[in-house]
């Protein structure tokens, strides 16, 4: 990966990192990541920011795993979550129109 990408996903770690301290997730549980987990913090962002950011967030944790020797299995609940997210994004996410 790119240096700038790296970071970028080296942040979205940390966001999911703070995220799981948030909501008590004991530390052996965070990272590998399970599925209800990735769910849970998708699920947790939609509505909040912009789908592609959530989407961005989860390339970050795939990165993780991947450097890591952990499988992630991008599984149809999460890419149906992902979905959804992007549905839900924020009117003040949204691009307006060229012109």
């Amino acid at each position: 990966w790119a240096p700038a990408t790296r970071a970028k996903y080296d942040s979205s770690v940390s966001l999911y990192l703070r995220w799981c301290s948030t909501e008590n997730v004991p530390c052996d549980k965070q990272l590998p990541a399970s599925e209800i987990l990735l769910c849970s913090f998708v699920a947790h962002s939609a509505g909040k920011i912009a789908g592609s950011s959530i989407r961005s967030h989860i390339s970050g944790l795939k990165q993780w795993h991947i450097l890591n020797n952990f499988d992630f299995g991008s599984s149809p609940r999460l890419k149906y979550l992902l979905k959804a997210a992007d549905n839900m994004t924020p009117g003040t996410s949204k691009q307006a129109p060229p012109g």
